[in-house]
Order: structure tokens, then C-alpha cells, then sequence
């Protein structure tokens, strides 16, 4: 509990520059990811496997259910959701943990 308004602007100032670091994080990992997409599509590559950490990261198809709501009219259970459910194949990043011996 602060006790100042002074300690709680301090609180605020503090939350809002741990925020605009980890919106900086988010931006720097979004750009090494699509390096990495990148690398990984030029090379046509699926998996890579890094000796020193361990990690294997693949870059594969994947196959993601999406709704197509145009097409749905009246909500007639699952049956219905089932016929108009479209299944799209997005590429897709994924980390792997090492496999521990």
C-alpha cells in the first residue's frame, strides 16, 4: 500500500516503463522471428536444432480451424458449425524443449 501519493506516482512511472520494455521485447522477438522465418524458408528448412541450448525450433504447416460466419446463418449446433468449419494451413513457428538424455 503506498502511502505518499508521491510513492504511488513513483508505483506508476515503474508500471509503465517495465510496460514500454516489454513492448520492446515483444517488437525485437517479432523481428528475430521473422528472420528466423525467413532463414528457415530460404534454406527450406523444418527444423533446426541448436547444440549449444539444446532447443530445436520448426517451421511447419500447420493445419488451423477457422469459422467462416458468412456462411453460418442460424446457430443449429455442431452438426452445422462441422459443415461450415474451414480448415486453413498457416505456417507456424514452434519451440521445442530439449529432449533430456
Amino acid at each position: 500500500m503506498c502511502r505518499s501519493m508521491a510513492e504511488f506516482e513513483e508505483l506508476v512511472q515503474t508500471i509503465q516503463s517495465r510496460k514500454e520494455e516489454i513492448e520492446r521485447l515483444k517488437k525485437e522477438t517479432k523481428e528475430k522471428e521473422d528472420e528466423l522465418k525467413a532463414y528457415m524458408k530460404k534454406r527450406q528448412k523444418q527444423e533446426i536444432f541448436s547444440k549449444s541450448t539444446g532447443l530445436t525450433v520448426s517451421y511447419k504447416q500447420i493445419e488451423t480451424p477457422k469459422f467462416n460466419k458468412t456462411l453460418f446463418i442460424e446457430s443449429n449446433g455442431e452438426e452445422a458449425y462441422n459443415k461450415y468449419l474451414l480448415p486453413v494451413l498457416v505456417m507456424r513457428l514452434n519451440y521445442l524443449k530439449p529432449k533430456r538424455a
